[in-house]
């Protein structure tokens, strides 16, 4: 019984450790999020206080430092304990007491993350809202709307944010004054190379979720009852009829809406770019199945190497969110 305990916790220390050295380089690479999009999501929150936000599947926390600009405190969910370290080791020391950090799932905001009901002004969620049970299965199971409904106070908003797949542009000026032709056509060599890793060379590799950030979240909105006015933006996801603000027992939020006029910029090097195109699951999973099979980035770091040598890249991911007001 000694060995075989002290076996599996030897286990779990080498699977936390992986989770955790994964963490660290997803959050060396990954994006990180403009202070338009958080200005954003504190001017939807329209009335009352901004004093506590809930971040659903934080991830290595990128987006708390800007979550804390804005909310007096934060109450950050999930699940991977790997991830949570590198999300607890990243925060600032002046911003740990009013950050709680929790392991559990997005649904259980309440139960398990401990946010009593009507007590967020927001909860949100970043390019994580496609692995999340949305709609519930029973009243025990109610679905992350049901449960960011219960957590937040009338006039609250739930916000799925997420990220597109990333544009290259030509650092401005980088190939010269009269470079224009040239960046062009090295903007076109390195985007078609990116589109080929994505979807030939790792488009078997993906998760089928990545369809919904391919879809910008398109069809992972409330369903038309839940929802008493719906903007012209957004469209409920079970293709119900949009009510106009009927009186029904399934409100639970008074509109819904969506924003897609920002996106993150980053310059950065084809090198680091290379290295955030490695932090891509898919190609992890490539990596996992076919060892021994040609690296699909050696082949796109070619090509971008040939775009833009030595030269800066401007990489752009279009950001998009489904917004709704607590009733």
């Amino acid at each position: 019984g000694g060995a075989m305990a002290a076996a599996a916790a030897a286990i779990e220390r080498v699977a936390a450790h992986k989770l955790f050295q994964h963490g660290a380089e997803y959050a060396a690479h990954r994006p990180t999020y403009p202070t338009e999009l958080f200005a954003r999501l504190a001017d939807a929150v329209r009335s009352g206080p901004r004093s506590l936000a809930v971040d659903l599947g934080t991830g290595t926390g990128q987006a708390l430092p800007g979550l804390l600009e804005h909310f007096e405190r934060v109450v950050a969910l999930e699940p991977s304990a790997g991830q949570l370290e590198a999300a607890r080791a990243a925060l600032p020391a002046d911003a740990k007491s009013r950050v709680t950090l929790r392991q559990v799932g997005a649904e259980a905001i309440e139960t398990g993350g401990g946010v009593p009901a009507g007590s967020a002004d927001l909860v949100v969620a970043f390019q994580a809202a496609h692995w999340f049970q949305l709609h519930g299965e029973s009243a025990e199971r109610p679905g992350v709307y049901a449960s960011a409904a219960r957590a937040l106070r009338p006039g609250g908003v739930v916000a799925l944010v997420g990220y597109g797949n990333c544009v290259l542009h030509a650092a401005e000026g980088s190939f010269g004054a009269d470079g224009a032709s040239s960046a062009a056509r090295a903007e076109e060599v390195a985007n078609a190379a990116v589109r080929k890793l994505y979807k030939d060379d790792l488009g078997a590799h993906w998760d089928e979720r990545r369809g919904h950030i391919d879809a910008h979240y398109v069809g992972l909105e409330p369903r038309a009852a839940q929802v008493a006015e719906w903007d012209d933006s957004a469209t409920p996801s079970d293709g119900g009829a949009r009510s106009t603000g009927g009186d029904s027992s399934e409100v639970l939020f008074t509109r819904c809406w969506r924003e897609e006029d920002l996106s993150i910029r980053r310059e950065m090097s084809v090198a680091a770019l290379a290295g955030y195109l490695s932090t891509w699951s898919a190609y992890k999973t490539f990596k996992r199945e076919q060892p021994d099979a040609p690296d699909p980035i050696a082949a796109a770091r070619r090509s971008l190497d040939a775009a833009f040598g030595d030269r800066p890249v401007v990489v752009e991911w279009p950001l998009f969110a489904i917004m709704a007001e607590r009733a």
